[in-house]
């Protein structure tokens, strides 16, 4: 019975370092992934990357040892990267993957019909809120975000070493997110040509400054918004079964089973997702 127990709550831990879109896979059919996959998917993307942060971590470099160093972005970084993730599951939103100092996320617009404006209005709320937040003693994390939307695919692909699998979305949305962030700047949301087509025509956009520029459009508040999410994430819906513990376990990499395995005061690095 004890050992239930701790199943049951390791299945919850797994649940949290997985995408939505996985979770809703195994729930409605009950079974584990053997092989790879694909699937088309007509999704909305997002990227919200610090600007900066590679100048920071040289800063912290210079000034201190390198592990106190690194223990001293973590503590920075857990809460700022919670505060997103909160926000973007407010709005619908589903993680994707954190990539060192950015998230990516995304909507499918199978789920959720105005995907484009619950991505936007979720991207100004984050560089509302989180843009130039004072996160330590004469510190701030700068914050931009880029969205794109269209067809792509979703891939899940694997056994590899250890019987791992990895979850990815690629296709044309993710080449647009590459080609949109350098043209960002701190506090700005860009958005595609593509995007842009999806919502240009929305009343919500009334309150709203825009600007065109270089194939993108640049997108800000011109006032207080009473937008009011439709989105809602269904991550507290989830009924696992015992089954899921083998389920997910293949999509969580090694380093954050260790820690979701060990005690809980030895969670200081995991995020939740």
């Amino acid at each position: 019975w004890s050992g239930m127990v701790r199943a049951s709550k390791l299945v919850g831990r797994l649940v949290n370092c997985v995408p939505d879109s996985l979770l809703r896979k195994f729930d409605c059919e009950q079974t584990g992934v053997v092989s790879n996959q694909v699937k088309s998917v007509d999704a909305v993307l997002g990227f919200a990357d610090l600007a900066g942060f590679t100048r920071l971590t040289d800063e912290l470099a210079e000034h201190t040892d390198e592990d106190a160093g690194a223990e001293f972005l973590t503590g920075l970084l857990n809460p700022y990267f919670s505060d997103i993730i909160d926000i973007v599951m407010h709005h619908g939103g589903d993680i994707l993957a954190f990539a060192g100092d950015a998230v990516a996320f995304y909507w499918d617009r199978a789920l959720i019909s105005d995907a484009e404006l619950q991505a936007l209005w979720c991207s100004l709320h984050l560089i509302e809120q989180l843009h130039n937040q004072e996160v330590a003693k004469g510190l701030q994390f700068e914050l931009k975000v880029v969205l794109s939307s269209g067809k792509g695919w979703e891939m899940l692909v694997g056994p590899g070493e250890g019987g791992r699998f990895e979850h990815a979305l690629v296709g044309e949305p993710f080449y647009e997110l590459g080609k949109l962030t350098p043209k960002a700047q701190p506090g700005s949301v860009v958005v595609s040509e593509t995007f842009w087509d999806q919502v240009s025509g929305a009343s919500e956009l009334e309150k709203c400054r825009t600007e065109v520029f270089d194939h993108c459009v640049r997108i800000s508040f011109s006032g207080p918004s009473n937008f009011q999410p439709t989105g809602q994430s269904l991550r507290s819906a989830w009924e696992p079964t015992m089954e899921w513990e083998q389920w997910l376990t293949p999509f969580v990499p090694a380093p954050a089973l260790r820690l979701i395995s060990a005690p809980v005061s030895s969670w200081g690095e995991l995020r939740r997702v």
